[in-house]
């Protein structure tokens, strides 16, 4: 995996306290509370407008250098909505460009969610299936341009409804180790998949960053086919459920479900895929890929001090190639320790610092806020 550390958030996480709108880097996959029903709306921050260097090492990429900024806004009555922009660069001359936007609209009566991402950057492959052996292993170059964006209208309550468009060109695959094996003929040459939608949305919990109760359930299925453009024809869904739970004033136990499911003419690059810094931690991201995913994880968090805390983890998931194919036999296991410590004057956003282990490796993460 890319380990990205900021020397800005490092050293204030040793010695000081950080602005609370370093928390972006992550932000992006976490919804605020939508519901305007007897709740505190977010703040701007002080400093709505904020640079800083990032730099990161990978034996794949080595060095590499970049910026990340974010500008902070606010509708009336609403939560605080913010456009991001992350660049990197690599000494191997690889590129990651990406921009990044959530709006809430008046009384959060509206959310628009978008992302656009231009990258040249490598990537290891297993190949297809639950049960890839390590020997598999090969590394990919290639170029994708992404874009996806999402328009929610509140409906009552906590739930929201939405259209999706979603775009992932994927060009220029180029295995780097010729002697591997041979990609997937689904998506061996690249190609685009566009691909429109419906997403359903639903969060009552306190806080979206650091929740202590609630629930979030996200809902959406995206086609894709010859009447959207799309080269490959394939429906993705997708179901994300998480809940949270204070035990204790200073503990809290949180859990997600996560089921995806791709049927069609699916390209091996929009495969569902196991393992990264949000699920299944301890897992190379994409080191498991197939049609079909179930995973589960469960969190313990306990809050030492007001700036320090303390957690455990463990997960376990599954992909398969049919609904029918998965087992509780072939499940995989991982499991982690981390710390916390919060970087925001209102206590309510971490930098967390996990360590992992699975499939007999570890792998250690610096990332700003929970993974779920």
């Amino acid at each position: 995996m890319i380990r990205i550390f900021s020397f800005f958030l490092f050293s204030h996480f040793l010695f000081g306290k950080v602005n609370v709108a370093s928390f972006f880097i992550h932000a992006q996959q976490k919804l605020s509370n939508i519901s305007t029903n007897n709740i505190q709306f977010d703040s701007v921050p002080h400093k709505p407008i904020l640079l800083f260097p990032v730099i990161s090492y990978a034996p794949e990429t080595r060095l590499a250098l970049g910026v990340s900024g974010i500008y902070f806004f606010k509708e009336k009555m609403a939560d605080t909505s913010y456009g991001q922009l992350s660049t990197l660069y690599t000494f191997n001359n690889q590129f990651i460009f990406d921009v990044s936007v959530r709006r809430y609209g008046k009384y959060n009566k509206s959310l628009i969610i978008g992302n656009t991402t231009f990258q040249q950057f490598p990537e290891y492959f297993f190949g297809i299936g639950n049960n890839t052996p390590d020997s598999f292993q090969q590394l990919l170059n290639s170029q994708s341009l992404k874009l996806n964006l999402a328009l929610y209208k509140h409906l009552e309550n906590h739930w929201y409804l939405g259209g999706i468009v979603s775009m992932l060109d994927y060009f220029s695959v180029q295995p780097m180790e010729l002697d591997k094996m041979a990609l997937p003929i689904n998506g061996q040459d690249g190609g685009n998949t566009i691909g429109v939608g419906l997403g359903l949305l639903y969060d009552n919990r306190d806080n979206a960053l650091n929740a202590t109760k609630g629930w979030y359930f996200s809902g959406n299925t995206v086609i894709h086919g010859a009447i959207t453009g799309s080269a490959f024809n394939f429906v993705k869904s997708t179901i994300d459920v998480r809940h949270y739970r204070s035990i204790h004033p200073h503990t809290v136990i949180v859990s997600q479900f996560l089921f995806q499911s791709n049927t069609g003419e699916v390209p091996f690059w929009q495969t569902a895929t196991l393992g990264g810094s949000y699920m299944m931690r301890g897992l190379y991201a994409g080191r498991y890929r197939d049609n079909q995913l179930i995973a589960l994880q469960s969190e313990l968090r306990h809050q030492l001090s007001y700036k320090w805390g303390l957690v455990a983890f463990g997960a376990l998931g599954e992909v398969a190639h049919e609904y029918n194919s998965f087992g509780f036999n072939e499940m995989h296991i991982t499991y982690g320790l981390g710390v916390r410590r919060k970087i925001s004057t209102n206590g309510k956003i971490n930098l967390r610092i996990d360590v992992a282990r699975g499939n007999n490796a570890t792998n250690f993460y610096i990332n700003i806020a929970e993974a779920f």
